[in-house]
C-alpha cells in the first residue's frame, strides 16, 4: 500500500501533482481512507471537487471534523452551488459544446458497437459519464459503467477512461479535450502508463494496450506532435502496447496516428474507422445501429457466396495454368481464400463480427479446396496444406479485423 505520510509530505512541499498520484494509490487499496478523501481535497483544482471529497471523507467517517469545517468554509464561498458539472465549473477550462458532445458520442458508438465499458471515477464525478443517455439501454451488450480500481491513475490525465477486455488481453482507451486552456498541463508520459500497465500485469498475466485519443480544438502543434509521438510503445516482454492519436475536431478526421510498426500492419484501417465515425456523428441512430447489430453475427448464406466465389476463381486459375504448363503454387490458393473471404464480409447487409465471419470462411475454403483438388487433380493432402490452411485463417482473422465497422 502507498504510504501515506509520504503523500502528506509530498503535498506539504508544493508537490501536489506526486501527492495525488500517491493518494490515487492509496484509495485503490483503501477506498474508505477518509484522511486520504481529506488530503486529496487539498490537491484537486476546483472548490467543487474539493468539496465532493471532503464530502467522500464525511460519508466514510462522519465524525471527521477536518472534514466537516472543510465543507462548512467551501460552503460559505458558494461551491456546490452550481448546476455545471465540477470537472468544468470554471468557464475558463470549460470545453466548448461541440468538442464535449464528439467525445460523449465517440464514448456512446464504443459502448455500443464495441462492447467497451467505462471505468468509473473513483474520486470526482466523471461530466462525460452523466451526459451518457443510451435511447434503448437495455439492448447494451455490456453494463456501461464499472469500477475499475487499476485504472483509477489514469483519471487526473483524461475526460474519460474506457476499457475491453478479450482473449488477447485488456486494451484500454484514454480520451482527453485539448483546448487552448490545457497546452501546458496534465500530460502523462509512456514511464507513466507502462507503470500503470504493470500494475495491472501482475496479477493479470495478459498483453495490456492503451490508446491515447487527443480530441484537438485548437491548432496542432509541434510539441503536441512530438508528445504523442513519445508515447509509442511495441509490447515487448512488459506486454504493454501504447498508441496515441490526434483527432482534430473541426476537420473531422484523424490527424495523427503513432502506432509501433507491427500494430501499423495489422491495424492499417484502425483511423479511416475513426474518421468515418466523426463524419457520421450528425446522422448516428442508436436505433438502427442496436438493429444492425440484431441482424449481424456470422451469415452462412454469405459464407457459401464466398466458398462459390473463391473455390470458382482459384480453380479457373489453375486450369488456366495448367494449359499454359506453368506451374501452380500457394499464391493461386491464397487469392482464392482472400476473395473467399471479401465476398463473405461483403455480401452482408450488416457487417459486425467480421473476424469470425473471416476465420470460419478462411477455414472452409481451405478443407473444401483441397478436397475438390484431391479429386481433380490427385493432389497428396500433406502437412504443407494443413499449413496452408493455418495461413488462410490468419488471413481471415486480419481481413475481418481491419474491416469491422
Amino acid at each position: 500500500m502507498a504510504n501515506f505520510k509520504e503523500a502528506t509530505a509530498v503535498i506539504r512541499q508544493g508537490d501536489k501533482e506526486a501527492g495525488k498520484e500517491i493518494l490515487l494509490d492509496i484509495l485503490q487499496d483503501d477506498p474508505e481512507n477518509d484522511m486520504a478523501w481529506v488530503w486529496m481535497s487539498a490537491v484537486m483544482d476546483t472548490d467543487d471537487l474539493r468539496l465532493e471529497c471532503l464530502e467522500e471523507a464525511l460519508r466514510f467517517n462522519p465524525d471527521n471534523q477536518m472534514a466537516q469545517r472543510g465543507i462548512a468554509k467551501l460552503r460559505k464561498k458558494g461551491a456546490g452551488e452550481t448546476a455545471v458539472s465540477p470537472q468544468y465549473a470554471s468557464p475558463a477550462t470549460k470545453p466548448s459544446s461541440s468538442v464535449a458532445a464528439t467525445l460523449t458520442y465517440l464514448c456512446r458508438r464504443l459502448i455500443i458497437e464495441k462492447q467497451y465499458q467505462f471505468a468509473e471515477n473513483l474520486f470526482a464525478r466523471n461530466p462525460i459519464i452523466d451526459s451518457i443517455v443510451f435511447d434503448e439501454p437495455q439492448k447494451l451488450r455490456v453494463e456501461p459503467i464499472v469500477a475499475f480500481p487499476e485504472l483509477n491513475p489514469l483519471f487526473p490525465y483524461f475526460d474519460a477512461v474506457l476499457f475491453r477486455i478479450g482473449g488477447n488481453g485488456l486494451n484500454v482507451i484514454c480520451i482527453k479535450i485539448r483546448d487552448a486552456q490545457k497546452i501546458k498541463n496534465n500530460f502523462i508520459s509512456q514511464d507513466r502508463l507502462v507503470e500503470i500497465g504493470k500494475g495491472y500485469l501482475k496479477s493479470n498475466h495478459l498483453r495490456m494496450g492503451f490508446e491515447v485519443w487527443e480530441l484537438f480544438e485548437r491548432e496542432f502543434t509541434s510539441e503536441d506532435e512530438a508528445r504523442l509521438s513519445a508515447l509509442k510503445r511495441i509490447p515487448g516482454f512488459k506486454g504493454v502496447m501504447i498508441t496515441s492519436l490526434a483527432i482534430d475536431v473541426f476537420s473531422r478526421q484523424v490527424k495523427k496516428c503513432y502506432q509501433p510498426s507491427l500494430a501499423t500492419i495489422f491495424n492499417a484501417a484502425y483511423p479511416k474507422r475513426i474518421n468515418r465515425w466523426l463524419k457520421e456523428e450528425s446522422t448516428f441512430s442508436e436505433e438502427e445501429t442496436f438493429q444492425t447489430i440484431a441482424n449481424g453475427g456470422v451469415k452462412f448464406g454469405s459464407i457459401l457466396l464466398g466458398l462459390m466465389g473463391g473455390i470458382a476463381l482459384a480453380l479457373v486459375i489453375d486450369f488456366f495454368l495448367m494449359w499454359i504448363q506453368w506451374p501452380s503454387g500457394w499464391i493461386v490458393d491464397m487469392i482464392g481464400a482472400i476473395t473467399a473471404i471479401m465476398i463473405a464480409i461483403y455480401s452482408r447487409k450488416a457487417k459486425v463480427d467480421n473476424k469470425y465471419q473471416g476465420i470460419i470462411t478462411a477455414a472452409l475454403f481451405g478443407i473444401v479446396y483441397y478436397v475438390i483438388l484431391l479429386f481433380l487433380f490427385d493432389y497428396w493432402l500433406g502437412l504443407i496444406w494443413i499449413w496452408n490452411i493455418g495461413w488462410m485463417i490468419v488471413w481471415g482473422a486480419f481481413l475481418g479485423r481491419v474491416t469491422d465497422p
